[in-house]
Protein backbone atom coordinates (compact mmCIF):
# COMPACT_ATOMS: atom_id res chain seq x y z
CA UNK A 1 0.00 0.00 0.00
CA UNK A 2 1.27 3.47 -0.88
CA UNK A 3 0.14 7.04 -0.31
CA UNK A 4 -0.24 9.44 -3.16
CA UNK A 5 -2.05 12.37 -4.67
CA UNK A 6 -4.02 12.10 -7.92
CA UNK A 7 -2.91 14.60 -10.55
CA UNK A 8 -5.25 16.15 -13.11
CA UNK A 9 -3.95 13.81 -15.86
CA UNK A 10 -4.97 10.66 -13.87
CA UNK A 11 -1.36 10.03 -12.85
CA UNK A 12 -0.26 9.95 -9.22
CA UNK A 13 2.41 11.70 -7.20
CA UNK A 14 3.52 8.96 -4.79
CA UNK A 15 4.49 10.06 -1.30
CA UNK A 16 7.03 8.09 0.71
CA UNK A 17 6.52 7.87 4.52
CA UNK A 18 10.03 9.31 5.03
CA UNK A 19 9.02 12.37 2.98
CA UNK A 20 6.00 12.89 5.22
CA UNK A 21 8.22 12.70 8.31
CA UNK A 22 10.43 15.46 6.86
CA UNK A 23 7.52 17.89 6.60
CA UNK A 24 5.76 16.92 9.84
CA UNK A 25 5.87 19.60 12.53
CA UNK A 26 8.10 19.09 15.51
CA UNK A 27 6.25 17.78 18.52
CA UNK A 28 5.62 20.58 20.95
CA UNK A 29 4.07 21.07 24.35
CA UNK A 30 3.45 24.75 23.75
CA UNK A 31 0.85 26.80 21.97
CA UNK A 32 1.84 29.86 19.96
CA UNK A 33 -0.83 32.57 20.13
CA UNK A 34 -0.89 34.45 16.82
CA UNK A 35 -3.54 37.07 17.53
CA UNK A 36 -6.72 37.99 19.37
CA UNK A 37 -10.01 38.86 17.67
CA UNK A 38 -13.47 39.78 18.89
CA UNK A 39 -15.56 36.63 19.38
CA UNK A 40 -18.42 38.23 17.43
CA UNK A 41 -16.21 38.34 14.30
CA UNK A 42 -15.90 34.55 14.03
CA UNK A 43 -18.66 32.63 12.31
CA UNK A 44 -19.28 29.29 14.08
CA UNK A 45 -19.15 27.68 10.63
CA UNK A 46 -15.35 27.76 10.96
CA UNK A 47 -15.29 25.72 14.22
CA UNK A 48 -14.32 22.10 13.56
CA UNK A 49 -13.59 19.88 16.59
CA UNK A 50 -13.86 21.06 20.19
CA UNK A 51 -11.65 20.24 23.18
CA UNK A 52 -11.37 21.37 26.80
CA UNK A 53 -8.01 22.85 27.77
CA UNK A 54 -6.75 22.06 31.28
CA UNK A 55 -3.54 23.60 32.62
CA UNK A 56 -0.68 21.71 34.17
CA UNK A 57 0.19 22.79 37.73
CA UNK A 58 2.95 25.20 36.79
CA UNK A 59 0.71 26.93 34.20
CA UNK A 60 -2.39 27.47 36.35
CA UNK A 61 -1.85 31.19 36.99
CA UNK A 62 -1.14 32.02 33.33
CA UNK A 63 -4.16 29.92 32.33
CA UNK A 64 -6.47 31.76 34.74
CA UNK A 65 -5.08 35.11 33.60
CA UNK A 66 -5.86 34.20 29.97
CA UNK A 67 -9.38 32.98 30.86
CA UNK A 68 -10.14 36.20 32.74
CA UNK A 69 -8.73 38.45 30.04
CA UNK A 70 -10.64 36.70 27.26
CA UNK A 71 -13.87 36.81 29.28
CA UNK A 72 -13.47 40.52 30.03
CA UNK A 73 -12.46 41.49 26.49
CA UNK A 74 -14.92 39.14 24.71
CA UNK A 75 -12.00 38.06 22.55
CA UNK A 76 -10.82 34.74 21.16
CA UNK A 77 -7.19 33.76 20.73
CA UNK A 78 -6.02 32.34 17.43
CA UNK A 79 -3.10 29.99 17.95
CA UNK A 80 -0.97 27.24 16.39
CA UNK A 81 -0.56 23.91 18.14
CA UNK A 82 0.69 20.45 17.27
CA UNK A 83 -1.55 17.47 17.95
CA UNK A 84 -1.24 13.95 16.56
CA UNK A 85 1.83 14.81 14.42
CA UNK A 86 -0.08 17.61 12.69
CA UNK A 87 -0.07 21.36 13.08
CA UNK A 88 -3.44 23.03 13.64
CA UNK A 89 -4.66 26.60 13.71
CA UNK A 90 -7.14 26.85 16.56
CA UNK A 91 -9.49 29.18 18.35
CA UNK A 92 -9.05 29.48 22.14
CA UNK A 93 -12.10 30.89 23.85
CA UNK A 94 -13.42 31.18 27.38
CA UNK A 95 -16.04 28.62 28.34
CA UNK A 96 -17.53 28.16 31.85
CA UNK A 97 -14.50 29.83 33.50
CA UNK A 98 -12.10 27.59 31.59
CA UNK A 99 -10.77 27.44 28.04
CA UNK A 100 -12.23 25.64 25.05
CA UNK A 101 -10.10 24.93 22.00
CA UNK A 102 -11.65 24.57 18.55
CA UNK A 103 -9.72 23.42 15.52
CA UNK A 104 -10.36 25.73 12.58
CA UNK A 105 -11.76 25.06 9.16
CA UNK A 106 -9.81 27.17 6.67
CA UNK A 107 -11.60 29.33 4.08
CA UNK A 108 -10.79 26.88 1.26
CA UNK A 109 -12.42 24.04 3.26
CA UNK A 110 -15.83 25.74 3.31
CA UNK A 111 -17.49 25.15 -0.02
CA UNK A 112 -20.24 27.27 -1.44
CA UNK A 113 -23.54 25.81 -2.61
CA UNK A 114 -25.02 26.91 -5.94
CA UNK A 115 -28.05 29.10 -5.34
CA UNK A 116 -27.36 29.51 -1.61
CA UNK A 117 -28.78 32.81 -0.33
CA UNK A 118 -30.37 33.77 -3.66
CA UNK A 119 -33.94 34.81 -2.89
CA UNK A 120 -34.39 37.85 -5.14
CA UNK A 121 -37.35 36.29 -6.96
CA UNK A 122 -39.26 35.31 -3.79
CA UNK A 123 -41.91 37.78 -2.62
CA UNK A 124 -43.14 37.62 0.97
CA UNK A 125 -46.43 39.12 2.07
CA UNK A 126 -46.48 40.97 5.42
CA UNK A 127 -49.05 38.48 6.77
CA UNK A 128 -46.71 35.56 6.03
CA UNK A 129 -43.83 37.27 7.79
CA UNK A 130 -46.01 38.06 10.82
CA UNK A 131 -47.24 34.44 11.01
CA UNK A 132 -43.67 33.11 10.82
CA UNK A 133 -42.54 35.54 13.55
CA UNK A 134 -45.50 34.45 15.72
CA UNK A 135 -44.43 30.81 15.29
CA UNK A 136 -40.88 31.64 16.39
CA UNK A 137 -42.15 33.58 19.42
CA UNK A 138 -44.49 30.71 20.38
CA UNK A 139 -41.78 28.03 20.13
CA UNK A 140 -38.99 30.13 21.70
CA UNK A 141 -37.40 28.85 24.93
CA UNK A 142 -34.11 28.83 26.78
CA UNK A 143 -31.51 26.41 25.44
CA UNK A 144 -30.91 23.33 27.62
CA UNK A 145 -28.37 20.96 26.09
CA UNK A 146 -29.54 17.98 28.18
CA UNK A 147 -32.94 18.16 26.43
CA UNK A 148 -31.38 16.94 23.18
CA UNK A 149 -29.84 13.55 22.51
CA UNK A 150 -28.81 11.31 19.65
CA UNK A 151 -31.94 9.27 18.98
CA UNK A 152 -30.23 7.05 16.43
CA UNK A 153 -27.54 6.12 18.96
CA UNK A 154 -30.24 5.22 21.51
CA UNK A 155 -32.03 3.00 18.95
CA UNK A 156 -28.73 1.43 17.95
CA UNK A 157 -27.98 0.64 21.61
CA UNK A 158 -31.42 -0.99 21.94
CA UNK A 159 -30.77 -3.01 18.77
CA UNK A 160 -27.41 -4.24 20.05
CA UNK A 161 -28.86 -5.18 23.44
CA UNK A 162 -31.73 -7.06 21.76
CA UNK A 163 -29.30 -8.90 19.45
CA UNK A 164 -27.13 -9.84 22.45
CA UNK A 165 -30.21 -11.43 24.03
CA UNK A 166 -30.87 -13.41 20.84
CA UNK A 167 -33.95 -11.48 19.75
CA UNK A 168 -34.80 -11.18 16.07
CA UNK A 169 -35.42 -7.61 14.97
CA UNK A 170 -37.90 -6.88 12.21
CA UNK A 171 -37.92 -3.46 10.59
CA UNK A 172 -41.01 -1.32 11.03
CA UNK A 173 -42.93 -0.77 7.78
CA UNK A 174 -42.31 2.60 6.17
CA UNK A 175 -45.20 5.04 6.49
CA UNK A 176 -47.42 5.14 3.43
CA UNK A 177 -48.00 8.41 1.60
CA UNK A 178 -51.55 9.70 1.55
CA UNK A 179 -53.26 9.60 -1.86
Amino acid sequence: MVKGYENEDDSYALIDPAELKKIAPESSRSMDILSFVKESEIDPLFFESSYFVVPENEGRKAYQLLVRTLEDSQCVGIAKITMHQREYTVFIRPYSHGLALHTMYFADEIRGAPGFGKTDDVKLRPQEVELAEQLVRTLSEEFHLEKYHDEFRARLKQLIEAKQKGKVITPEPAPQALP
